[in-house]
């Protein structure tokens, strides 16, 4: 199920993007772009996760800051994340949102901003354990690795490179470059 929901997500993205670069305001026109220097803010630039009121992600650091805590444990279920300038990730090495183990579960608006620069070589490996005892062991790759009744919305994502090392033939590997 997650399986196909990510591929869903995957193409729904594909389709906005496609459509985002066509229409060349909303790709052409975006605000400053903050480079990202692979550091990890403490917090978000505000908000309290409620739809009136969502956490803000304004750089880089801060969406690696939703990254951390997802991957922590923290799935921001119910809760609200948006995008507030457009983010330049800079191709420093970066750590996917979600773990495989771990998801998100938020919903999350880019705002018509753009996440470029993306660079994804480290693989997310993990086991999975279904429900009839079944292990399964997977490798995830993407700006968010694992989401599960998840939205993610309104974002273009430009100049990605996504990299599989580990070609170990008992992973499944699962790569997009959303999710």
């Amino acid at each position: 199920m997650k399986k196909t929901f990510c591929i869903i997500l995957t193409l729904i993205f594909l389709l906005l993007t496609h459509t985002a670069c066509k229409n060349n305001s909303t790709y052409e026109n975006a605000n400053s772009t903050h480079q990202w220097d692979g550091s990890v803010a403490s917090s978000f630039e505000g908000g309290s996760g409620t739809k009136s009121d969502p956490y803000k992600i304004a750089d880089a650091s801060q969406l690696a800051f939703l990254a951390k805590s997802v991957n922590e444990g923290t799935s921001y279920s119910g809760k609200y994340v948006v995008l507030t300038e457009d983010i330049d990730l800079n191709n420093v090495e970066w750590t996917p949102i979600g773990n495989g183990i771990q998801v998100f579960m938020g919903n999350f608006d880019g705002k018509e901003h753009t996440v470029k620069n993306l660079k994804i070589s480290q693989s997310i490996h993990y086991t999975y354990e279904y429900p009839t005892g079944l292990k399964a062991p997977y490798c995830d790759m993407g700006l968010f690795a694992t989401v599960q009744d998840a939205t993610i919305q309104n974002m273009v994502i430009d100049g990605a490179t996504i990299t599989i090392i580990d070609t170990k033939s008992t992973y499944t590997h699962r790569v997009g470059v959303l999710c």
